[in-house]
């Protein structure tokens, strides 16, 4: 088996095959819309079974763009979570605020917050 990746970049593109599957692949349009894009710009009439699968690329992008979101969502909250347990040893060590702030880049107020927490 013999796997192609193609970056699609934005669909600002001069090549036409690059715009086409950004259409199919990438745009947040409806799949009405984009059958209609794909008869006016590419002269494209889709058959029905052509129009379910167009529709469930099209939600399937979503979904996968959702869920890298999600993820990346928990693993900014994770950071977080780790950058203030590092600021919380620090100030146990009793190190400068102003060291803690460059180290781990939490703001000197609630550096301050921490502090009268502990």
């Amino acid at each position: 088996m013999v796997a192609i990746m193609v970056y699609l970049g934005n669909k600002a593109t001069k090549h036409r095959l690059l715009r086409l599957l950004h259409l199919i692949f990438l745009d947040k349009l409806k799949a009405a819309e984009k059958k209609t894009i794909l008869k006016r710009d590419y002269d494209l009439v889709l058959t029905p079974v052509m129009e379910e699968e167009l529709t469930k690329m099209g939600s399937l992008a979503l979904g996968i763009a959702d869920r890298a979101k999600t993820e990346g969502i928990r693993e900014g909250e994770k950071n977080g979570e780790h950058r203030v347990m590092e600021a919380i040893r620090m100030l146990k060590d009793n190190l400068p605020l102003d060291t803690i702030v460059k180290k781990t880049g939490i703001t000197l107020q609630r550096l301050t917050e921490l502090k009268a927490m502990l």
